[in-house]
């Protein structure tokens, strides 16, 4: 359903989808610096569980999560200034393809329903889907990444952890996927909703 929903936005963004893909690719790099933290102390456990720990270990770890911190700040604000930019420019588009078409319209057309569908669409539906899901779309693949990245990560530690995580992971995606349909509505796919 993501999948589709994605698909879907990119092919609408036309000419700006590069800063969506944009976004993806520093979704993806924001999403192995979320998880470094984690990686950063089971390396430092385990020199101590080895007790072959020292100062100069915590130092360099220091150091290293406020780099990581750092390059991950970064790397969300260029996420997010391909987002809002992509979102921005797109729907600046689509508001002047509309003012041209109503442009074309014969002045019968201007009745009072179609003026408060034509401001509905401008003043809520437009303004929802530029500030709200272009900003979240990176959001979205970073997630899912982290998750991809903690499965790797579970299964480097211990091939049952790993299982045990993707089968968690597998079962959350087909439960959520449910959900979506249920409250969509009986009879109808994410496909139809969204067109």
């Amino acid at each position: 359903m993501i999948r589709k929903m994605i698909k879907r936005i990119i092919k609408l963004s036309g000419k700006y989808s590069w800063r969506i893909k944009g976004a993806f690719v520093f979704a993806v790099i924001e999403a192995i610096l979320s998880k470094m933290p984690i990686y950063y102390g089971f390396m430092l456990l385990s020199r101590f569980y080895d007790n072959s720990i020292t100062a100069t270990d915590c130092l360099y770890v220091g150091i290293a999560l406020v780099v990581t911190l750092l390059i991950q700040m970064i790397v969300h604000r260029v996420t997010d200034e391909l987002q809002s930019g992509a979102g921005y420019l797109l729907f600046a588009d689509k508001r002047i393809e509309l003012g041209n078409h109503l442009r074309k319209m014969p002045m019968g057309y201007f009745t009072e329903g179609n003026i408060g569908k034509i401001s509905s669409v401008l003043s809520t539906d437009m303004a929802f889907i530029e500030e709200n899901i272009m900003h979240k779309l990176g959001n979205i693949m970073s997630f899912i990444f982290s998750a991809a990245v903690m499965l790797l990560f579970m299964c480097l530690l211990d091939w049952r952890l790993g299982v045990i995580a993707l089968v968690t992971t597998g079962v959350a995606v087909v439960v959520g996927e449910q959900m979506q349909k249920k409250s969509i509505g009986p009879g109808v796919s994410f496909a139809s909703a969204t067109k």
